[in-house]
């Protein structure tokens, strides 16, 4: 695959990211990932200067808390949000795992395709 391959001669090292604060997207609540270093928009251009993404939006590092269970106010939410913080959470990213999943069935299982290392 030639991503791997881009990924492996790039000889990236591990890297610092942070958890961040609450934010949320209209079906889900979510953890904001600091990338202070840019290293994952590197990683996202390497990777898009073999095959483009199909994503019309741009991307947001972050983690999924889970999908709202019904409709919400997005201002009540958003306020609910602003409420909570905590201090952001170091940690230091140290391989890079390529996985694929079926869009269409959000929830559904991935697969884990091949894995690299960082040094």
């Amino acid at each position: 695959m030639k991503q791997i391959q881009k990924i492996k001669e790039s000889k990236i090292n591990s890297f610092p990211l942070k958890l961040s604060n609450f934010d949320s997207f209209a079906t889900c609540p979510y953890l904001q990932i600091k990338d202070d270093s840019k290293i994952l928009d590197e990683i996202r251009n390497s990777l898009n200067s073999i095959s483009k993404e199909n994503s019309a939006s741009t991307y947001t590092p972050h983690v999924t808390l889970g999908l709202y269970n019904k409709i919400y106010e997005i201002s009540d939410v958003f306020k609910d949000i602003s409420l909570a913080s905590f201090n952001d959470i170091e940690f230091d990213v140290n391989e890079i795992v390529f996985a694929q999943y079926e869009t269409k069935d959000v929830q559904g299982p991935y697969k884990v395709l091949h894995r690299i290392c960082l040094e």
